[in-house]
């Protein structure tokens, strides 16, 4: 999910609809769009065929003369719209995503938001059928997503610039988002049917792991502390094996994430698929082959804490080093690595 209503936009359906004039559905009737506003857009070519060029390894966008064309217009287009702003945008082989922003006190905002989107449908289908494409370029009706943080503003951006990666990443059998059952390797309890996804190349006999294991009752003011620990860790050539579930683990994940050169081990049962979709910022950890996603396939345990806890045995098992970190009686107990 890319952006994060306002409470009284969270309805489903029509309901949370209204039509304006120019024929844009404002889906979030409940905020003021005078105090300016992000909008994720997306635009789907009609049919979904790739006619505006191809991906190439690794994740590389390749556009054709059409596509040229329209990534150019979309620009010369922006421009012409002032005062909203083209924040970011990519075309893509079948589709387009733009961020763009609506500075506050405009004068009927979503009109010139329907003016803007108008214009770049029509300009972009008058430029096509020129060279030859009959018919309008994009579907009627366009995906609009309010962006309500500055974490879901970075959530776009990351989307847009990652989406060739990902369409790359899913594109074929032998990419690193395809899912190999069973997964052997000597590193793994032998009795228990794993699946991976990602670089699993970090299960070498001659890599090292630490494996990381972080109580829920740890303050957030320790935060910090945990995580340097890990990072140092990483620092030293060990890859993070963890589950990433309690909030200290999903912080870890995040510094690992931005730490160049980290590998990361992320565990979970039933977690994967047949074919595993990339979730948050972890397309460019597989671009850059450090990541690699564990699924323990057997049933587990009876009870979900049973299960998460006999997979973090499971992990402890496969780690050189073991590093568990609780709180107790106002004090940390940890194996510093």
């Amino acid at each position: 999910m890319l952006a994060f209503l306002p409470p009284d936009a969270r309805a489903s359906g029509n309901s949370r609809r209204t039509l304006t004039q120019k024929g844009h559905f404002r889906r979030f009737h409940g905020y003021d769009y005078s105090r300016g506003a992000s909008l994720f857009l997306t635009f789907n070519v009609q049919p979904k065929e790739d006619i505006l060029g191809h991906i190439e390894a690794p994740g590389v966008l390749v556009h054709n003369e059409w596509g040229k064309l329209v990534d150019a217009k979309t620009t010369e287009i922006a421009a012409r719209h002032a005062p909203i702003r083209l924040m970011s945008h990519v075309i893509m082989p079948n589709h387009a995503h733009m961020r763009v922003y609506l500075p506050p006190w405009m004068p009927k905002p979503l009109v010139a938001l329907g003016d803007f989107v108008s214009a770049f449908k029509r300009s972009t289908s008058l430029l096509l059928q020129h060279r030859g494409r009959p018919g309008p370029l994009w579907e009627e009706r366009y995906h609009d997503f309010l962006c309500v943080s500055a974490e879901s503003m970075d959530a776009s951006d990351r989307y847009i610039a990652y989406n060739p990666v990902k369409r790359w990443l899913l594109a074929a059998p032998d990419r690193p988002m395809r899912v190999f059952e069973p997964l052997y390797s000597g590193r793994l309890p032998p009795e228990i049917w794993w699946a991976g996804a990602g670089n699993t190349d970090i299960l070498s006999p001659e890599s090292k792991i630490a494996s990381f294991r972080i109580s829920r009752s740890i303050p957030e003011a320790l935060h910090e502390t945990v995580v340097a620990c890990a990072l140092r860790a990483s620092a030293q050539g060990y890859a993070i094996a963890s589950t990433f579930i309690s909030p200290c683990e999903r912080r870890l994940f995040q510094a690992l994430s931005a730490t160049p050169g980290a590998r990361i081990i992320k565990a979970g049962h039933k977690m994967l698929g047949a074919v595993y979709r990339p979730q948050g910022g972890e397309p460019p950890l597989f671009a850059e082959r450090r990541l690699l996603l564990l699924s323990r396939q057997s049933e587990p345990a009876k009870s979900r804490r049973a299960g998460w806890l006999d997979l973090n045995d499971n992990l402890a098992y496969l780690s050189d080093r073991a590093v568990y970190v609780r709180f107790d009686n106002d004090r940390l107990h940890w194996l510093d690595a």
